[in-house]
């Protein structure tokens, strides 16, 4: 399945795989994360974009992060 996200400056990102947005919400770069759970996201079959929090392919990512991280 082929994702698109909004960046934080409301930039369309993508397309990318799951995998490889997943893997964001829990990379760093100098101790900032890449991507959180309020990015919007976008994929096939959906009607509007959605934070990346209310998608449920990206649920066990947002626990996982939201142990360290507040989103």
């Amino acid at each position: 399945m082929t994702w698109f996200f909004q960046d934080a400056n409301g930039t369309q990102r993508g397309p990318m795989t799951q995998e490889a947005l997943s893997n964001m919400l829990k990379s760093e770069i100098g101790g900032v994360l890449t991507l959180n759970g309020r990015a919007a996201c976008w994929t096939e079959g959906m009607t509007a974009w959605l934070p990346l929090r209310e998608v449920d392919a990206f649920q066990d990512r947002i626990r996982l992060s939201f142990e360290t991280y507040w989103f």
